[in-house]
């Protein structure tokens, strides 16, 4: 017998063949029989093929927008390569629960992305490269897509649950954060996945299996990121719960085999950190890296910073979200009412918390996508009383065909060194040699972007919504895959340390004996120097001066020393200081961060 939630199947077929009368009102929800939205409901009568047909677009899409280019764009930052260096020290053998970083530093995060980096390793046979540390969140970016589609494809028809997903797909945040090598995806695939599985338990339309597994989700999410993610977890349930009546079954969320799961995953790996590293770990994890940031020790910004992250992380697909405050059509109310307590409920924690970051926003992207669907799917059939058959003014494509031939113009133009572009060594120099080296690919890609934006036209024109969605969703694919892997490329050129690591090795210094000399007591110098280390693949000790104020090492013998401090101090002039090389980024807004390999006798 269906629950008083759920319609029949003659009704949910009714609903999803016959489109409501107003798909755009929130009156579209109202139905004299039990049925709250025959629309939404789940077809159950598309074939396997159908769906695998669903999961296959889903995939090509999504690996092809983050696998693109992946491995070759160097780290634009220090903390970029913090995650290469952990894999690093495991592929090396120096530890799989908590390796330190050049033999001193605590990770700052919990291992199970750099498992993940270290097994990808393993199974390519390297010792750890840049693909190594960025593949695991280019999978589990598209693990959170596919569970985006499977859950809303149980809670609306299978058309709004291929576009939740492909929304999600080409969300800007999802994609950049999918193609880095920290471990906030990781935090969002697993906290997604449990909360996508803790809703039918709440509902009352799944059990303990379903609770179990969500639980297991959310431990692999704190074994990811930290406690946070069980905070989180709590913080959705329980805003939910203000929105949903709650059904008595919910309480198997509480039961104590689902409990033990969640925590004792997480937990057993913190027993062995601590009794491997001491009280200091629990103190870095469990204060400095969590409670900390959200108190603001660690820098405070404003309630309202989320405000234009929020929308220019999401674009273009955000810019709905008028329409979907007002209803979401595609799913029954309380669906919609547990998507936005999710959203909101994170959104409003992380606006109070002091310490904030515009990664901190990632975790609701799943659910804002399945709301944009859920409202757009629906205009699809309501759009289709509005078709004509003419197209647009001559004029419009004439237009639009002069604006494509002038974008490749530039590029080309830009490449030449036209008007002296890229002759610096400011960013556009990188730019230039971008342009230089993938100018096919460019041209390619804006050939493809501008056909895309002149279909997406054509079908816009004759009031075909549908058509004209699918050909702006692939407009927009192929183009954030290009400006974001070249963006990627760019920032890795400028602030790389390969080629300094490279002329070493060409000169015969790498292997040698060498160390940091760090006379800045402010700051450790090889955590502010972790992509130099990360390419040089070993360790590096760093010593300080014998003297405070003095420039003067231990010993003699090969130190690398920060530029800045070797150009601006006058105790580096001595003679027993002879410079051999200098190098590290090259972009002059990051030359501080070069390093001279000198030698004291």
């Amino acid at each position: 017998m269906p629950s008083p939630e759920e319609p029949t199947n003659a009704t949910a077929s009714a609903g999803t063949n016959s489109p409501p009368e107003n798909p755009i009102g929130e009156e579209s929800l109202s139905l004299p029989a039990v049925a709250e939205a025959p629309s939404f409901l789940p077809t159950h009568e598309s074939s396997r093929w159908h769906t695998l047909a669903h999961l296959l677009v889903i995939l090509v899409l999504s690996l092809g927008i983050l696998l693109f280019r992946l491995g070759e764009a160097d780290y634009k930052g220090s903390t970029g390569s913090n995650g290469g260096q952990t894999i690093q020290e495991m592929v090396a053998g120096n530890g799989w629960i908590l390796p330190l970083r050049n033999g001193r530093h605590m990770p700052v995060k919990p291992p199970l992305y750099f498992w993940m980096g270290a097994a990808t390793a393993k199974i390519r046979g390297t010792h750890g490269d840049i693909l190594d540390s960025r593949l695991p969140s280019a999978l589990l970016a598209t693990l959170c897509v596919l569970a985006v589609y499977m859950f809303t494809r149980s809670v609306a028809n299978d058309k709004v649950a291929l576009w939740a997903a492909l929304i999600l797909a080409t969300t800007p945040q999802l994609i950049e954060e999918g193609r880095n090598s920290r471990t906030d995806m990781a935090l969002t695939t697993f906290l997604t996945c449990g909360l996508l599985l803790s809703y039918p338990v709440l509902r009352g339309n799944a059990g303990t299996a379903t609770a179990l597994l969500g639980a297991l989700c959310l431990g692999l999410a704190t074994l990811s990121k930290g406690p946070l993610a069980l905070g989180l977890a709590v913080l959705v349930c329980g805003a939910a719960t203000l929105f949903i009546r709650p059904i008595p079954e919910w309480r198997t969320l509480l039961r104590p085999a689902p409990l033990a799961l969640a925590i004792l995953v997480p937990a057993t790996w913190y027993a062995a950190a601590t009794y491997e590293h001491g009280w200091d770990f629990l103190h870095l994890h469990l204060y400095v890296e969590s409670a900390s940031r959200l108190w603001g020790e660690r820098g405070e910004k404003p309630w309202w910073f989320y405000a234009e992250p929020l929308i220019t992380y999401q674009l273009p697909w955000i810019l709905l979200l008028p329409w979907i405050v007002k209803s979401s059509p595609g799913i029954d109310f309380r669906t919609r009412r547990f998507l936005w307590a999710w959203v909101l409920s994170m959104l409003v924690f992380f606006s109070v918390s002091a310490g904030k970051r515009r990664a901190y926003l990632l975790p609701l992207r799943p659910a804002l996508a399945i709301l944009i669907a859920a409202w757009l799917v629906p205009q699809f059939e309501h759009w289709r009383a509005y078709r004509r058959t003419a197209g647009a003014p001559m004029s419009v494509y004439a237009i639009l065909s002069i604006l494509l031939v002038a974008a490749i113009s530039t590029a080309v133009a830009l490449s030449a060194r036209v008007e002296g572009f890229g002759t610096g060594e400011d960013w556009s120099h990188f730019w230039r040699a971008y342009l230089q080296n993938d100018l096919p690919i460019v041209i390619g890609s804006l050939s493809l972007v501008g056909a895309g934006v002149l279909i997406t036209v054509h079908w816009l024109w004759q009031r075909r919504l549908e058509l004209a969605s699918w050909a702006f969703l692939f407009t927009l694919a192929i183009g954030l895959t290009l400006g974001m892997s070249a963006g990627e490329i760019v920032r890795g050129q400028g602030a790389s340390f390969r080629p300094l690591v490279r002329e070493l090795r060409e000169k015969g210094y790498a292997d040698q004996d060498f160390a940091m000399f760090d006379i800045d007591r402010e700051v450790d110098f090889d955590d502010q120097h972790l992509g130099f280390l990360f390419h040089l693949g070993r360790h590096v000790p760093v010593v300080r001066p014998v003297n405070e104020h003095s420039c003067e090492p231990p010993k003699s013998g090969l130190y690398l020393v920060r530029r800045r401090h070797w150009d601006e101090r006058s105790c580096f002039r001595d003679t027993r200081w002879q410079e051999i090389l200098r190098g590290g980024p090259p972009a002059k807004s990051m030359q501080n961060e070069q390093l001279v390999l000198a030698r004291f006798s």
